[in-house]
C-alpha cells in the first residue's frame, strides 16, 4: 500500500509518527510521512535508516527566538488549559493551516491510506472529500468522549456529571476551532459539521491512542474504533549515536544520577531554565546529568558531578539514572517508564498535566509540578522524595519490562491492515 502519515508539533507529536512510519515500512508498505515542525527539526536520517521517506508538510517557521520566547511564556503562564490551547491553535497552528491543506491534498493525492496526527484535520477532510481511508493518532486518551473520565483540564466527578464537561468542551472547542474546520470543508464542497471538535476529534474509523496500556485503560464505553495499541518506540538501531567516552566514564563512576531535561521546551527562555537545572543541581549533592542546547546559551555551569549533554537516545542513558525530571511529554513520560525509571514532572502545558497526573495515580512518579510556581527548592525536595522511594523504583521497573513486552507499533500496524482489510 502508498501510506500517508502527517504529524505537526514538536518531538512528542512527531517521533510516534517515525516509529509508525518505520513500522509500515517493515511489513512492505510504500510510507512517506509529511512533517510540519514548530522547532524546525530534521527527522530526514529517521526516515533513511527506518526506510520512509520524509518531505515538508509546510515551509520552517519563521518565528524568532524572542517571539518564540514570548510565546511559550504567555501559554506557561496561563493558568487554564482552554487559555493555552487557544494561544497554541491560533497563534501557531492556524496560520500554516492552508499550507497543511495543500500538502494533505497531495499527499491524499498519492496515497491508499493516510495517518494523521488528530491535530491535523486538514487531512481528514481531504480524505473525506476523495472518498480515502484515514486513521488518526492521539498520543493522549482524554481527547476521547467516556462517562468514566472527564476532558483534560475538567475533574472527574463521576459518570454523570463527566457527560456535562464533556458538552462543555465540545462547544468550546467548536468556538475556537470550527470556523476553521468548516472553512476548509466548505472550500472543497463538504458540508458544514454542526460539532465540528467532536466530529473531528474522533475518526469514525480508526483512532489510535499511541500510549501504554501499562499507564492508559482503555475505557468500557468506548467503541472498537478508538483503541490503545501501546508505545510507539523508536529501534535503537535507528538512531545512529554512540555514548561519548567521557559520559560512559561518568556513568560507569559513582552513584546512578539523575537526568534533568524539559525536552523541548529547554530553548524557550533558555537562560532561566539552565539556571533553574543548574541551581537544583547544586542543592541537590547528587549526581545529575542536564540536557539542554548549550549553544544557545552563555550559562555552561561548572559543577562537580553534574555531566552536560545536549543530545542523548533516552533508550541509552535512562536505564543507567536513578529518576528522570522532565516536562510531562508524552514522549519523555514513556520512554522513562519504558526504561524502568521513576519521574519527578515540571509541567509547563498542554497534555503534560496529564501525564502527570498518570504517573502519579499509578505510583511512578513524584507529586506533580507546574513551571509557572517551581522553584530550585522545590524541585531539589521533590528529586530527594523520588529517589529515596525504593518501591516506586521497582515499580517503575516492573512496568518498564511490561511496556517492553507490548511492541505498540506492531500492534498498531496489524489494527491498520485489520481495518484496510475489512474495508475491502
Amino acid at each position: 500500500m502508498q501510506i500517508g502519515l502527517m504529524t505537526w508539533g514538536s518531538d512528542g507529536d512527531i517521533r510516534p509518527f517515525c516509529a509508525l512510519a518505520g513500522g509500515l515500512a517493515a511489513h512492505g508498505h510504500d510510507v512517506t510521512l509529511a512533517v510540519a515542525s514548530v522547532d524546525n527539526k530534521d527527522y530526514t536520517s529517521l526516515g533513511d535508516s527506518m526506510g520512509f521517506k520524509v518531505i515538508p508538510a509546510c515551509k520552517k517557521m519563521d518565528y524568532s527566538q524572542v517571539e518564540a520566547d514570548d510565546l511559550i511564556k504567555r501559554i506557561v503562564g496561563t493558568r487554564n488549559l482552554p487559555s493555552q490551547f487557544i494561544i497554541l491553535f491560533r497563534e501557531m497552528l492556524e496560520p500554516v493551516m492552508d499550507e497543511l491543506f495543500d500538502s494533505a491534498t497531495a499527499l491524499c493525492a498519492q496515497s491508499d491510506l493516510v495517518i494523521g496526527h488528530a491535530a491535523v484535520y486538514s487531512l481528514f477532510i481531504v480524505a473525506e472529500k476523495q472518498g480515502l481511508a484515514s486513521v488518526a493518532v492521539s498520543p493522549i486518551p482524554s481527547l476521547y468522549r467516556s462517562v468514566y473520565t472527564s476532558p483534560e483540564g475538567a475533574p472527574n466527578l463521576g459518570r454523570w456529571i463527566n457527560p456535562l464537561f464533556w458538552k462543555i468542551g465540545e462547544l468550546g472547542g467548536a468556538w475556537i476551532m470550527g470556523p476553521s474546520i468548516n472553512s476548509q470543508r466548505e472550500k472543497i464542497g463538504l458540508a458544514p459539521q454542526k460539532s465540528p471538535l467532536r466530529e473531528f476529534w474522533e475518526n469514525p474509523r480508526l483512532n489510535l491512542i499511541c500510549a501504554s496500556p501499562s499507564i492508559c485503560q482503555r475505557y468500557p464505553d468506548w467503541k472498537d474504533n478508538v483503541q490503545i495499541p501501546g508505545f510507539f518506540n523508536i529501534p535503537d538501531a535507528a538512531e545512529r549515536w554512540e555514548i561519548p567516552g567521557d559520559l560512559l566514564s561518568f556513568l560507569d563512576y559513582g552513584e546512578a544520577p539523575v537526568y534533568i531535561t524539559f525536552g523541548s521546551f529547554t530553548q524557550f527562555d533558555m537562560d532561566r531554565n539552565v539556571e533553574l537545572m543548574a541551581d537544583t543541581a547544586k542543592l541537590l549533592n547528587r549526581r545529575s546529568i542536564i540536557q539542554a542546547y548549550w549553544e544557545n546559551t552563555t550559562l555552561l555551569p561548572d559543577l562537580d558531578d553534574v555531566y552536560l549533554v545536549r543530545k542523548a537516545p533516552h533508550h541509552q542513558i535512562f536505564p543507567r539514572c536513578a529518576a528522570v525530571v522532565h516536562h510531562g511529554g508524552a514522549g519523555t513520560t514513556q520512554s522513562s517508564l519504558f526504561c524502568g525509571c521513576p519521574s519527578v514532572v515540571v509541567s509547563h502545558a498542554f497534555d503534560q498535566f496529564f501525564w502527570a497526573d498518570r504517573l502519579r495515580d499509578i505510583g511512578v512518579g513524584g507529586a506533580p509540578l507546574q513551571k509557572r510556581t517551581i522553584t530550585p527548592k522545590k524541585l531539589a525536595a521533590a528529586i530527594e522524595t523520588v529517589v529515596q522511594n525504593k518501591e516506586m523504583k521497582e515499580r517503575a521497573e516492573r512496568l518498564g519490562a511490561a511496556m517492553k513486552e507490548e511492541d505498540g507499533v506492531t500492534k498498531a500496524v496489524e489494527l491498520i491492515e485489520k481495518y484496510m482489510a475489512a474495508k475491502g
